[in-house]
C-alpha cells in the first residue's frame, strides 16, 4: 500500500529519504545567488525538518504516499506527532510529465513548534511503477 518517495516501498530507509530531501534543499540553495547560498545552507542546519525523529519522518512519508496518488489538487494531508513538536501538511498540486514520466508536484510544509519550512517537490512514477523524488520545483 502507498508509494515511497524514494524506493516504492513504505518501508524505505528513512535515513535515505532525509538525505535526499536535505540534498535537494541544499542544491536549491546553491542555485540561488552565491551570497544567499551560504546563508541558506546554514539555515538548513536549523530547519524544522532537521529536528524530526525517525517516527516524525515516517508520519510525513505516509502523507506523501497518500498525496502523490490523490485524485484532487489542493487536498491537504496533515500529520502531527503525539511524541514531539513535529507536524506538517502535504498538498498535491499539478500533474504533468517530466523526462517521459508521469509526475506530481507536492507542496510540503514541515513544522517543529513555531519553526516552519516549506517547499514544492516533484515526484515521478518510475518505469517500475514506483514513485520517486526527482527534485525541487521553482515556483
Amino acid at each position: 500500500m502507498g508509494c515511497s518517495i524514494l524506493s516504492g516501498s513504505p518501508t524505505a530507509s528513512t535515513g535515505v529519504i532525509i538525505k535526499a530531501l536535505l540534498l535537494l534543499l541544499s542544491l536549491t540553495a546553491v542555485f540561488i545567488a552565491p551570497a544567499q547560498a551560504n546563508s541558506n545552507l546554514r539555515a538548513m542546519n536549523n530547519s524544522a525538518f532537521s529536528r524530526f525523529s525517525a517516527a516524525d519522518q515516517a508520519l510525513m512519508r505516509a502523507q506523501i504516499d497518500k498525496a502523490v496518488v490523490a485524485e484532487a489538487e489542493g487536498q491537504s494531508f496533515e500529520w502531527k506527532s503525539d511524541k514531539s513538536r513535529a507536524s506538517g501538511v502535504v498538498t498535491p498540486l499539478a500533474r504533468g510529465r517530466f523526462r517521459d514520466m508521469d509526475c506530481r508536484n507536492l507542496r510540503i510544509q514541515n513544522s517543529w513548534g513555531n519553526q516552519r519550512d516549506e517547499g514544492v517537490f516533484r515526484f515521478c512514477k518510475q518505469p517500475s511503477g514506483q514513485w520517486g523524488l526527482t527534485g525541487p520545483v521553482q515556483e
